[in-house]
């Protein structure tokens, strides 16, 4: 399996988990629940590094802070800049598959066949 397979595979598993991650940080109990919430935003900071979409990283430690510290009159608002980062992040994923693939294809016919 080649470097583009998994930066694919990877793209693919972190659309996945966003998709659910939107469901959920959507949802007002979660909103009313700062450890559920706190552990969510660690997850999604974490998520976010590895796949170098930093300005989701960092939405989701700043949440992530805020839920830890209980300060739950500036949850809503941090909430929903992550819901539009989230989407952001879902509409560019498609591209940067589609660059991968193009790349790989450039690399691939540029290379010797010896």
């Amino acid at each position: 399996m080649g470097n583009t397979t998994i930066a694919i595979l990877v793209l693919d598993k972190f659309e996945s988990q966003l998709r659910k991650d939107l469901i959920e940080v959507g949802q007002r109990p979660l909103v009313h629940d700062a450890s559920q919430l706190a552990n969510k935003a660690h997850s999604l900071k974490g998520s976010a590094a590895a796949v170098a979409a930093i300005g989701l990283q960092r939405m989701a430690a700043n949440l992530e802070s805020l839920a830890r510290h209980n300060e739950i009159a500036s949850i809503a608002a941090e909430l929903a800049g992550l819901q539009t980062e989230i989407g952001r992040c879902l509409g560019y994923i498609p591209t940067a598959k589609a660059e991968l693939r193009k790349a790989d294809e450039r690399r691939v016919s540029t290379e010797s066949p010896l």
